[in-house]
């Protein structure tokens, strides 16, 4: 328990009475919900390489070359060092390429885990065995790279059957099966049509029956800093039907995750911490949770290296305190020298607003209209505590166009969960896409279920 976290210092950094800059990587709403949070306490904000939403745009994406990062590693790190700024990474596909490493070999301050400690949330199987390994409660499950085998499995152990690709895919790669057909053509995209990559292990779920839960918490390596609770909604349709997706909303704080149960996501992201140093891959950055809570247990579903989308914009919107310290102090090993985070008693709704066909296949080019009438009613007082946080967009010719599946995180806070998806639903009513979107209508109800006892 005596671990201490060390990284290099840094001589270049100025004492410039300006606050600190960050570059943040990314261009999703994430992205641009970290840009809004940074930028509302002073802190100029560089966003690689962004999107039609963000401000201080530098046109270098890590996406552009997967299988070669590094000219892109350089980029940024270079950019990073002109800017004096520390660099916060939003996606997780950079992390799982090392980039953390690259930038920590040149002395330059960087938000998130490194390679090794990456697999936590790159490679399923491991982050299964690692639970298993350290008693954190999770879904029973059953590991294989052969489909026979995997269909065997599952007719052996019965239906619904939770199926997971190995390797990240923007959190489509997860199919809950209810038939022998349904798993088989599951099965078949993942080994016959390499619809999400090359690699061929899966890992077989039991299905849980209960309520999502999602907990996220800043850790050093040695303590972390808990956020407020959110509800993350997976499936794309109402009533948690359909196909996963990325996330089609969020609201914060979620009454499911009650005293005793945050209490117990505190204990396990401790033992996460302190698994991590143990077995030689030390976490700094935020580890994410997605649970399933059956009774009084979270059990474990899902485990991510970085802030979920559209769970930071719902629980981003009530901070009060300043982030970027705490960013600073991940890096520094100092969280236990900050005071806890500041909240609002507000509640707040994000609403994803997706193209059509998402999260199948789907256009861009769209024209997106109605964000103009969202910012004359945010003047005239009628959208108070709004935000657009904008995903897959793009700005053209001065007019906004769609560019990916999850266009817009449409979010409010409330004096309550009731006043917070009113007011986030006016405003996804005034916005319309060019041939079509979607979006649920039910984001918020499973919170009502408790102000109302049921």
């Amino acid at each position: 328990m005596g671990f201490k976290f060390l990284l290099p210092s840094f001589p270049y950094m100025s004492n410039k009475k300006d606050k600190d800059s960050a570059l943040v990587i990314g261009n999703g709403m994430r992205e641009h919900a970290l840009q809004v949070l940074l930028q509302k306490h002073g802190h100029k904000t560089f966003v690689a390489p962004g999107n039609g939403g963000t401000e201080n745009n530098i046109d270098i994406s890590v996406d552009k070359n997967p299988e070669d990062p590094l000219p892109s590693f350089q980029e940024l790190a270079k950019q990073a060092l002109k800017l004096n700024a520390l660099t916060i990474v939003g996606s997780e596909w950079s992390l799982t390429k090392g980039i953390k490493n690259y930038f920590a070999d040149r002395g330059l301050p960087l938000f998130g885990p490194s390679l090794e400690a990456s697999v936590f949330e790159g490679k399923k199987s491991w982050a299964k065995q690692f639970l298993r390994r350290w008693d954190v409660p999770t879904a029973e499950f059953y590991i294989t790279d052969d489909r026979d085998d995997a269909l065997h499995y599952i007719m052996k152990r019965g239906f619904p059957t939770v199926i997971k690709y190995e390797e990240l895919a923007g959190g489509k790669a997860v199919s809950v099966c209810r038939t022998r057909g349904e798993s088989k053509s599951f099965l078949d995209r993942i080994y016959d049509k390499e619809e999400f990559g090359k690699c061929k292990t899966v890992v077989i779920e039991d299905y849980l029956k209960g309520e999502e839960g999602s907990f996220m918490a800043l850790s050093d390596s040695k303590d972390i800093v808990p956020l407020a609770t959110s509800q993350d909604h997976k499936p794309v349709g109402d009533n948690d039907t359909g196909p996963n997706t990325g996330g089609m909303g969020a609201y914060s704080p979620a009454p499911v995750i009650t005293g005793e149960l945050y209490q117990k996501f505190i204990e396990i992201s401790n033992k996460i911490n302190y698994g991590m140093k143990k077995e030689g891959r030390p976490f700094t950055g935020v580890i994410y949770l997605g649970a399933m809570i059956v009774g009084n247990t979270p059990y474990i579903l899902d485990t991510n290296e970085r802030f979920g989308s559209p769970e930071i914009e719902a629980v981003g919107v009530r901070m009060e305190s300043d982030l970027y310290p705490y960013f600073k102090a991940c890096e520094d090993g100092t969280l236990h020298e900050l005071e806890p985070i500041i909240w609002k008693p507000q509640a707040s709704v994000c609403v994803v607003i997706a193209s059509k066909g998402y999260p199948g296949h789907y256009g861009k080019g769209k024209k997106i209209f109605g964000l103009d009438k969202i910012e004359e009613l945010k003047r005239e007082g009628e959208l108070k505590d709004f935000y657009v946080f904008h995903g897959g967009t793009k700005k053209m010719d001065g007019e906004f166009i769609t560019d990916g599946g999850r266009i817009l995180g449409v979010t409010a806070l409330g004096d309550g969960i009731l006043d917070a998806i009113d007011m986030t639903y006016k405003g996804v009513y005034q916005i319309e896409i060019e041939g079509g979107a979607h979006f649920r209508t039910d984001i918020g109800r499973k919170a009502l279920r408790y102000l109302n006892g049921l």
